[in-house]
């Protein structure tokens, strides 16, 4: 019976982050895609809405951590400041790349850039947050932080997947949604072990 509650527990607990993580990817992408599509649109319109989206993505991380982390602030100021900075490094290898001839250096920059979004978060979350756990150990931040890279991956493809898919004009907060579901989705286990492991 224990071992069958905790199953529960578990499961329920990576449904909650899944949710959680979704309902801020609908909520936040809403200012991102206006200031996107908004033709002109400016650059400070688009800064801005980067950092709603990373606010509401943050704070919705932030409030599932409540109660379970002991640094939960620092979880929310490292990823709101996280998300806007690894964007940037992801904007910057796609526009970089020009400068070289070879097709190959090309792919590798871009592939670097797209993989930096969740390799900056995850890196903030546990350099700022996780790692103050009393069990965190260095295989640990290694997992962490791969597992963050491939879920922001992830989720991304499966957000211009929606996009793609979709033919009405609700397309794009579907995308946010479906994006942060599947990171969710693939962080959640893990983030659920690191948070046990603390409690234990």
């Amino acid at each position: 019976m224990a071992n069958q509650s905790t199953s529960i527990n578990s499961l329920m607990s990576w449904l909650a982050w899944v949710l959680l993580n979704g309902i801020a990817g609908a909520i936040g992408v809403v200012p991102l895609s206006d200031a996107w599509l908004k033709i002109p649109g400016s650059d400070k319109e688009r800064f801005l809405a980067i950092l709603i989206f990373s606010l509401v993505i943050s704070v919705c991380q932030g409030a599932y951590l409540s109660g379970k982390i002991s640094r939960v602030l620092e979880w929310i100021v490292s990823t709101f400041l996280a998300i806007p900075f690894g964007l940037l490094l992801f904007y910057l290898g796609i526009i970089f790349p020009s400068i070289f001839d070879a097709v190959f250096y090309r792919v590798i920059v871009q592939l670097t850039a797209f993989l930096s979004i969740g390799f900056t978060i995850g890196l903030a979350q546990w350099y700022f947050a996780l790692r103050h756990r009393p069990q965190a150990t260095r295989s640990q931040a290694r997992l962490w932080i791969l597992i963050s890279t491939l879920g922001w991956a992830v989720g991304v493809i499966g957000g211009a997947v929606a996009i793609a898919q979709s033919s009405s004009s609700n397309g794009l907060w579907v995308a946010g949604g479906v994006a942060l579901s599947l990171y969710g989705a693939i962080t959640g286990t893990t983030l659920a072990q690191l948070v046990q492991k603390k409690v234990s």
